[in-house]
């Protein structure tokens, strides 16, 4: 099944992976990168099904608003509300760095 923090809600729930998981996987990475920790924190895999991640502003402040939504977005449970694919969240990216939100490591 793979390692549980990176694994989408849609495969729990016994459904093949795809973009949209691979989106998940990329979400949850770079949520990893801004906070030092992985975004579901539980027992089982399955706590991911049922909790919401601690929002990354609270663990560090100076995370932008919009990168903290990017990150949001990228971790939707439900795959049709995260992008479509690593393009679009390139661009999502992008738009931060113009405008001189350029916080994303430690």
């Amino acid at each position: 099944m793979g390692v549980s923090e990176y694994t989408s809600p849609e495969e729990l729930n016994g459904k093949r992976d795809d973009a949209g998981s691979h989106i998940d996987a990329l979400g949850v990475m770079l949520y990893e990168v801004l906070t030092g920790k992985t975004p579901f924190q539980g027992e089982s895999p399955y706590d991911r099904l049922l909790k919401q991640p601690i929002p990354p502003r609270e663990i560090d402040p100076t995370i932008s608003p919009q990168l903290q939504e990017v990150t949001y977005r990228a971790l939707e449970r439900e795959p049709k509300n995260r992008y479509a694919d690593a393009h679009e969240v390139t661009l999502d990216l992008g738009d931060l760095k113009r405008s001189g939100h350029r916080r994303f490591i430690h």
